[in-house]
């Protein structure tokens, strides 16, 4: 019985890898124009690019506006700096890094309770924010961003509370 659970465990653990090596390679093209795009958009002054990201954010819903009432911004924009990492990382492994972990946990049920739905207004935020800043901003970028970043998106949602996301979308 060892043996056999053993082997089906090998079994599963080859077939993730390959789903992985597949997922790897389809995105590819998307991750190397979204590295290119972050390169142009970012790199070059990540401060005004965070800072005009949580303008458009901030700006886009009373009640994320109200969730950054009192925060001090010039520390949410480095936190935000730290979080686009993981985000990347976890886009190309699918496993989830500590700081990953414990970022999705820190805004999830419990916690900070951030709806669901507000993860998608973060990341058309994201976009407008890129479109603002890449001078090469086209149509594929935006696919690319869409791609690289809805991993790490969904996996934040999966922490939020899902009766007070359907709640705030009534309000």
């Amino acid at each position: 019985m060892y043996v056999r659970n053993t082997l089906i465990i090998n079994y599963i653990e080859y077939i993730y890898d390959v789903f992985l090596y597949i997922i790897n390679v389809n995105m590819k093209p998307y991750r190397k124009l979204f590295n290119n795009s972050f390169q142009r958009a970012i790199i070059p002054d990540s401060n005004s690019f965070y800072k005009r990201f949580y303008e458009i954010f901030v700006g886009s819903d009373p009640r994320i506006a109200e969730l950054f009432e009192k925060t001090f911004m010039n520390l949410q924009r480095e936190m935000l700096k730290q979080s686009m990492t993981y985000m990347m990382s976890f886009s190309a492994t699918l496993e989830p890094s500590d700081e990953m972990k414990e970022l999705a946990e820190m805004h999830g049920r419990g916690k900070l309770n951030i709806p669901a739905n507000l993860y998608e207004i973060w990341l058309e935020s994201m976009i407008k924010t890129v479109e603002e800043f890449d001078p090469k901003f086209d149509e594929n970028i935006e696919i690319a961003w869409r791609v690289m970043m809805a991993p790490g998106v969904a996996y934040m949602q999966s922490f939020c509370d899902k009766n007070k996301n359907a709640a705030d979308e009534t309000t």
